[in-house]
């Protein structure tokens, strides 16, 4: 009881640890959107502010925070979060790496994906929570793929954003990569494991 007790503390300080650093990211970014208009700046503090929601909704932190009772987070809520963080990644790539200048088929690749994430999100209070879980972990698998291969379009044009934006995937992916081996393994400590997952998101 005292391991999991001492589990459950690690996991929560490591979670708002991670939500903290990427609302710092979010404020700083807002910061350079005041100064410069730059619109990326301005889709990646919603990319920031997304995935912090995201592992707060997923672990449920608010409800630490809020009395269960009265502040229940809906069963929907971490797959609307989900599509919202897709959406959020396809319109920034689109603007951060100006791939209508690289690639127009990569752009209207990432405009479909982008379109088709906002019907899943305009449909979810429609359909049961389990339902829009299938789908928008679904939909995850192209916007990945459309930001993947948008990048790397962009990168063998001689976009320099584009080659620093696939080495902060492929930095996300080791991590997420390492966490997931060592947590079926089980050949590094929980909490570290914990921590590869975290790291993942805030490396890119």
């Amino acid at each position: 009881r005292d391991d999991h007790l001492r589990m459950q503390v690690i996991q929560d300080a490591q979670s708002w640890l991670f939500a903290g650093a990427l609302l710092m990211l979010a404020l700083y970014q807002a910061v350079i959107y005041l100064g410069s208009r730059d619109r990326a700046a301005l889709l990646y503090v919603g990319v920031a502010l997304t995935t912090a929601a995201m592992d707060i909704v997923s672990r449920g932190n608010i409800q630490q925070l809020v009395p269960v009772d009265s502040y229940p987070i809906p069963a929907g809520a971490f797959p609307l979060v989900l599509l919202v963080l897709g959406l959020s990644w396809c319109l920034f790539t689109r603007v951060a790496l100006d791939m209508p200048r690289y690639s127009t088929g990569a752009t209207r690749s990432l405009d479909v994906i982008s379109a088709a994430t906002v019907v899943l999100i305009l449909l979810s209070p429609v359909f049961p929570p389990r339902f829009m879980a299938i789908m928008s972990f679904g939909s995850n698998t192209p916007v990945m793929v459309g930001c993947l291969v948008a990048g790397a379009l962009a990168a063998r044009r001689g976009c320099l954003p584009a080659r620093v934006y696939l080495l902060t995937w492929a930095a996300a992916f080791a991590c997420t990569g390492v966490a997931a081996l060592s947590f079926v393994v089980g050949t590094i400590d929980s909490e570290l494991t914990g921590l590869l997952f975290k790291l993942g998101p805030l490396c890119q």
